[in-house]
C-alpha cells in the first residue's frame, strides 16, 4: 500500500467508537484507534497491506508504537499479521460474517438476561433513556452512523453490566469485528426504525426484569442485522 492510498482523515473518526481523552492512554492505543476507525468505515479495505514504515511516517512515531498497534487491531480482529509478511486488512468470507453475527447475538442476549435479572436500577434507567434518545433521533432523521453510534454505546452497556468478565471480554472482542459490517444494515430509515423499536423492546424487559423478553429481544436486534450483513457479504462473495 502506498501513502497515496492510505486515507485517513477526520471524517474517519466515527462516533461510535470510544475516544479516551485520558493522559494515561497509551501511544500505540491512540494509532490502533485511528486506524481502526480507517478499516471500519472503508478507507481501509480488506485484504490491503499495513506497511509499518508508512504509519510510522504519517503518526511521526518510530516503528515500535506502531507495530504494539497492529497487535492491539489483530487482537480486534480487524488485521492479521503474517510471520515475515507484514500485517494486511483482515478479509471474511460470507459464512465468517454469517457465524460472527450469530455468536455475537447470543451472547448480546446472555448479557440483556442477567441485566434484567440482576443489573443495577441506575443502569437499567441509563439503557431505557439513551434507547428513547435513539427512538427521537430517528424520528429527527438521524444518519446511520450516528444511530449505529448510539446503537454501538448501548451494546458496551450492556456488555459492561453483565457482572460476567469473560462474557464481558468477549463481547467486546466482537463488537469490533462486526461494526465494519453493521453500516450497510442501516442504510435506510425503515432499518434504522427497526433496530431503535428492537432497542427499545430489549430496555423495557430489562426495565421489568423480564429476563427471556429481554434476551429474545437482543437476539432479534442482533439476527435481523445479520441477515443484512449477510446478504452484503454475499454480494461480494468475500468481504
Amino acid at each position: 500500500m502506498t501513502p497515496q492510498n492510505f486515507v485517513l482523515t477526520e471524517e474517519s473518526a466515527a462516533p461510535w467508537l470510544p475516544r479516551n481523552a485520558s493522559p494515561t492512554r497509551s501511544l500505540p492505543e491512540q494509532i490502533a484507534d485511528k486506524v481502526g476507525r480507517a478499516i471500519i468505515v472503508g478507507d481501509l479495505q480488506p485484504g490491503r497491506r499495513v506497511q509499518e514504515q508508512h504509519l510510522a511516517e504519517r503518526f511521526e512515531v518510530s516503528r515500535g508504537p506502531v507495530r504494539e498497534a497492529l497487535r492491539i487491531l489483530e487482537q480486534d480482529g480487524l488485521v492479521e499479521i503474517l510471520p515475515r509478511r507484514g500485517a494486511k486488512i483482515t478479509q471474511f468470507t460470507t459464512a465468517e460474517v454469517d457465524d460472527l453475527f450469530m455468536i455475537t447475538g447470543r451472547l448480546l442476549g446472555l448479557a440483556a438476561r442477567l441485566v434484567a435479572l440482576d443489573g443495577d436500577e441506575a443502569v437499567k434507567r441509563h439503557i431505557a433513556d439513551e434507547a428513547e434518545a435513539m427512538e427521537r433521533m430517528v424520528g429527527g432523521g438521524t444518519d446511520a452512523d450516528h444511530h449505529l453510534g448510539r446503537s454501538y454505546r448501548l451494546f458496551l452497556v450492556l456488555a459492561d453490566s453483565c457482572d460476567n468478565d469473560r462474557l464481558r471480554h468477549m463481547l467486546g472482542s466482537l463488537s469490533r469485528r462486526i461494526l465494519r459490517f453493521s453500516r450497510p444494515t442501516l442504510n435506510t430509515r425503515a432499518r434504522r426504525e427497526a433496530s431503535a423499536r428492537n432497542w427499545r423492546r430489549v430496555a423495557r424487559c430489562i426495565a421489568e426484569g423480564e429476563a427471556d423478553g429481554a434476551e429474545r429481544a437482543a437476539r432479534q436486534l442482533v439476527d435481523e442485522a445479520r441477515v443484512m450483513a449477510v446478504q452484503a457479504a454475499d454480494r461480494k462473495d468475500a468481504v
